[in-house]
């Protein structure tokens, strides 16, 4: 009976007993297809358990488990068999294509995501550009109109010293006076800091991103205009611009995400402002993403090849045209050029999330994308205990920081460019000190504050005992001596080493449930490992969003308002005012590993089911192979 005609169909429809009697052949015929692969099969599960497996190997088995699955769809489609080799077969393609998948979305997403990006947010990139021609137009007539206009800009300070440099006959000796690798370390957090804070600023209806890339226009106006002033201008610019070129052509880039992020809420146009709004942000962050690597070789030049005022004017002059070209190649020529041609239509589908009811799938393995939305959703569901458990660490660290620098010079924290540096003072601990132990308490209370309120929402049966709670504190402790090392150390060493200590966090409060021993949960952190650092870096870039958000210029508006209702001497001021940005920075700071953990608890899920596919066999065992229903064979899951 491989094959049924028409009026075979209308007999069985007729007369009931023949349906029995095909469908017991048709089980007979499944029962000896089990026999004669039943062991392929279990060959197969073995193949796909181990870490080391050959991809030919597991590439000829998917083959061989299609076949299987395709004669089985063809004569058991209502039988258990269809189902487990159609969830094997999906099983085996996801660990062959794991890899393939990766290396193709890196490569689509900067040739077509971030061009396509670009092409949509052409408007926005034409108003920056013409803000920022603006901004340094002004800076230059009102420096020509007033010398003394770019000490209001530049501060007196950094003007005096430029002045002394002239007249030593190395006008850009600013580059020269710090070791290339601290200075490269510190001017790529700052430039990318700027970048992000332009960008994120767009959020106050693109205002903030306007008034942010105005005033950098203005001051590199003010600031090329001065060298021109002092006759060194053709000098200065072969300095500034070879690093220049592409860092003032990415904060202009930037301005102009920040642009496209205001956009979504200003003229949502048929969505709703909040569909707008996440729509234009996914596009701002694209472009975001695609300068990040922009603002590294800038500071990469800046340290490194800027500090040699005497190299060649040929050498340097090539240096500034190719940073040109490549940045009107990329960000310019190659999105018109595609859209010439046309880009493909999946790029415009946006993604807007519907509302979820659901509870969050644990034993699944998941893409980083959807840790990353399952984290969010995890925050939402814990409620505001472990957000308050940050509020109040945040205030503890800000009243032992002031107490214990009260003999120090506050006015440091309170330099409104020294947000990098405050972060430094605050979690860089150099030796063992009562620092050291305060933060490892206040850590260890608010992952303690994570831990508990993800099991209220996922496991609310379970209960934690004396020794878990002892493995998280030394895993704390053994976390925190990471910060003894020096502050150009240890923030690499952390985010390498951090999504695998969180890990065992997780590990340590979930090896009892499902019966792990350390060797495994070791074996758990290691699994898919890039995917556990590029979700730290994706939530430390969201919390670092907020902090930009928390800690801006308008910060500055609150403390006059402070100042101007109060009345206070001036070293209660700055002490106050030292204690508002520690404790904004500090909660910042717990802020981002709370969210960090939270995303490692989904990472942590999604690597047991990778390693030992738990929920996959557990729904094959659970498969019920026919239920009768009016003489017709149905599947029941």
């Amino acid at each position: 009976m491989e094959f049924i005609k028409p009026n075979t169909i209308r007999l069985i429809w007729l007369f009931p007993w023949l349906n029995f009697l095909l469908l017991s052949t048709e089980e007979m015929k499944e029962t000896s297809f089990i026999s004669q692969n039943k062991d392929k099969w279990s060959e197969g599960e073995k193949l796909f358990k181990k870490e080391t497996s050959n991809p030919e190997e597991i590439s000829e088995m998917f083959v061989e488990v299609s076949e299987d699955l395709s004669y089985s769809r063809t004569f058991y489609p209502h039988r258990g068999v269809r189902i487990y080799l159609n969830r094997f077969a999906q099983a085996l393609f996801f660990k062959i294509d794991i890899r393939k998948v990766t290396l193709k979305g890196i490569k689509k997403f900067w040739k077509e995501e971030i061009p396509y990006s670009m092409h949509q947010s052409r408007k926005d990139m034409r108003l920056a550009l013409f803000i920022f021609f603006i901004g340094a137009l002004i800076g230059t007539t009102s420096n020509l109109y007033d010398p003394e206009f770019v000490r209001g800009i530049l501060g007196d300070h950094y003007v005096n010293m430029t002045l002394e440099n002239i007249d030593k006959g190395d006008p850009v000796a600013v580059y020269k006076s710090h070791g290339a690798t601290d200075m490269f370390f510190y001017i790529t957090l700052n430039n990318l800091m700027v970048a992000y804070r332009t960008f994120v600023m767009g959020i106050m209806f693109s205002v903030g991103s306007v008034l942010i890339l105005f005033y950098n226009a203005v001051m590199v106006g003010s600031f090329q205009t001065f060298f021109f002033q002092h006759g060194v201008g053709f000098e200065s610019m072969l300095a500034i611009w070879l690093h220049g070129t592409l860092e003032i052509s990415s904060i202009i880039l930037a301005g102009g995400a920040g642009l496209t992020l205001g956009r979504g809420l200003l003229f949502p146009d048929t969505y709703t402002r909040f569909e707008a709004f996440q729509m234009s942000a996914q596009r701002g962050i694209k472009v975001m993403i695609g300068i990040t690597p922009v603002f590294i070789l800038a500071g990469f030049i800046e340290s490194f090849a800027t500090r040699f005022t005497d190299a060649p004017t040929i050498i340097r002059l090539i240096i500034i045209l190719g940073s040109l070209f490549f940045i009107l190649g990329y960000y310019v020529w190659l999105p018109w050029q595609k859209s010439k041609k046309g880009f493909s239509k999946d790029l415009g589908l946006y993604r807007i999330p519907p509302t979820d009811t659901e509870k969050i799938e644990l034993l699944k393995i998941k893409e980083m994308s959807e840790m990353l939305s399952s984290a969010i959703k995890l925050i939402k569901e814990m409620g505001s205990f472990p957000l308050k458990m940050s509020l109040g660490a945040a205030l503890a660290f800000s009243f032992y920081f002031i107490y214990d620098h009260s003999d120090g010079n506050l006015l440091d924290i309170i330099n409104g460019s020294g947000i990098i540096t405050n972060i430094y003072r605050y979690f860089t601990y150099y030796q063992l000190n009562l620092g050291f132990l305060i933060n490892t308490v206040l850590f260890f209370l608010v992952f303690g504050s994570v831990i508990l309120a993800a099991k209220r929402y996922l496991k609310p049966e379970k209960k934690f005992s004396t020794r878990q709670w002892g493995v998280l504190l030394v895993l704390v402790v053994l976390w925190n001596f990471i910060f003894l090392l020096p502050e150009s150390v240890s923030w690499w060493v952390s985010m390498l080493l951090t999504p695998f200590v969180f890990l065992m966090m997780v590990g340590a409060f979930y090896w009892e449930e499902q019966k792990l021993n350390v060797n495994q949960i070791i074996s758990v952190g290691w699994i898919q490992y890039y995917k556990s650092i590029a979700l730290l870096v994706v939530m430390s870039i969201l919390a670092f969003v907020m902090m930009m958000i928390l800690y801006s210029p308008f910060i500055w508006t609150y403390f006059e308002v402070i100042q101007m209702n109060i009345d206070m001497e001036a070293e209660t001021a700055v002490q106050l005012i030292a204690f508002i940005i520690t404790f904004v920075l500090s909660f910042v700071y717990f802020f981002i590993y709370q969210m960090i953990l939270v995303g490692m608890v989904m990472a942590f899920y999604s690597n047991l089911e990778v390693k030992f596919a738990w929920e996959l066999k557990s729904r094959i065992s659970k498969i019920k192979t026919k239920k009768f229903a009016y003489g017709l064979e149905r599947e029941v899951d």
